[in-house]
């Protein structure tokens, strides 16, 4: 009946509004998606892909109206801590394992909701969601240094082992693309603080385009993303085995409890700034239909975004319209426009993800907790440390039990 009654008052003011949020929407996620599919282990296609379905799922059955459903950096970072023990990135067994990890995700969320258990986020204290965060946000940043440097790396999640690998490969840094990821990541940074309304990372990325092209940096050493397959994702169920299912598992849960915290932190947010109600059995269910039914157009486990959510509300998104239109633009970017992206630098996507996540690492949270509360301001500390030393796969798990 509500929903009827949105599309009976909708109007030609509204849908302007919502034409410019999704406008500066697109020009968000596009850099984004691929980014994070870097992140995740996965080709850059797959980062679009899963900026179009499952947004659009969303839109249809989400009970906010201002959620950015997609790729995000902690998520994807997380996918690749599960798959990555099975099988080397990029490969096709790889991105098997990935699609049936976002199936399971999205059945898992499904059944939750279903069973109407989104009071199950009780149980997880925010000082070990906010520790958890803030460590995996330095994970994320300590991952993408190898592209920023140009060497290769091992698939290490743990923070020492990160800098100890680079470290080993000190003498094969390619100077091109330090001076390339260090210039973008410096320029992204500098406009949005001076000007946050502009697309800085699709500015930093057509100039890095530009430079790798007039310069002929891919003959000096610096990674490019190359061809990106033009079209639409191909519907396809999952290939599912009962050993993918026992060793994805333990992860497809974090990740299906970690997605729908963020994505209900941040809907519900914005929802009391526009006086509605987000519900949360709801969400659960919109989220795991957004996730399996992207599995089956290629995409990985996807929630809401802190970042874009923000943008959609600032820039004045009003409804779930928003949504749908900026997922129409990313397919019209996918049909039409992946051929100017082939010599798009890796380091430049590197510094996209650097710069998104770093605002994440919330230490005055912890100095905040030792003031009210310190056995919090302990658990902070000790699911901080054991996500960065012990791995990101049980940190959260270590936090929630010492609180217990």
């Amino acid at each position: 009946m509500n929903k009827l009654a949105d599309i009976r008052s909708y109007d030609i003011d509204t849908l302007k509004k919502d034409s410019l949020a999704s406008l500066t929407l697109l020009v968000m996620i596009i850099p984004q998606g691929m980014a994070y599919a870097l992140l995740a282990g996965v080709p850059p296609e797959m980062g679009l892909y899963a900026a179009t379905i499952p947004m659009l799922v969303y839109a249809l059955l989400g009970s906010s109206r201002h959620l950015s459903v997609g790729p995000v950096a902690i998520t994807s970072l997380l996918v690749f801590t599960a798959v990555s023990a099975y099988a080397p990135a990029n490969s096709g067994e790889y991105i098997q394992y990935v699609i049936v990890l976002a199936a399971m995700v999205g059945l898992i969320q499904l059944l939750l909701g279903i069973g109407k258990a989104g009071f199950i986020v009780k149980f997880i204290p925010h000082s070990v969601f906010s520790a958890y965060t803030s460590a995996v946000a330095i994970i994320i940043g300590l991952s993408q240094l190898n592209h920023l440097l140009g060497v290769n790396s091992e698939g290490n999640l743990r923070a020492h082992a990160i800098l100890y690998d680079l470290g080993s490969q000190w003498n094969s840094i390619n100077g091109y693309t330090v001076l390339l990821g260090t210039l973008s990541l410096l320029l992204i940074l500098w406009l949005k603080n001076k000007w946050p309304r502009l697309p800085a990372p699709l500015l930093a990325i057509v100039l890095a385009i530009g430079a790798v092209i007039f310069l002929g940096l891919q003959d000096a050493g610096v990674a490019i993303v190359g061809q990106i397959p033009a079209g639409l994702p191909i519907f396809a169920l999952p290939g599912v085995t009962g050993s993918m299912v026992i060793n994805l598992l333990p992860m497809a849960v974090v990740i299906a409890l970690m997605g729908f915290m963020e994505s209900l932190s941040i809907g519900r947010a914005i929802s009391k700034k526009e006086h509605y109600a987000v519900r949360p059995n709801q969400e659960l269910k919109a989220l795991g239909m957004s996730n399996l039914v992207g599995s089956f157009f290629q995409a990985f486990p996807v929630n809401g975004s802190f970042s874009r959510t923000a943008v959609n509300h600032e820039a004045g998104g009003q409804t779930k319209a928003a949504s749908v239109l900026t997922a129409v633009g990313v397919l019209i970017v996918l049909l039409f426009f992946t051929s100017m992206f082939y010599y798009l630098p890796n380091a430049v996507l590197a510094a996209i993800i650097i710069s998104a996540v770093y605002k994440l690492v919330d230490v005055h949270q912890a100095k905040h907790l030792f003031d009210v509360r310190p056995l919090e301001g302990w658990v902070w500390v000790l699911t901080f440390f054991a996500t960065l030393v012990v791995g990101i796969q049980w940190g959260i798990i270590i936090g929630a039990v010492f609180t217990l």
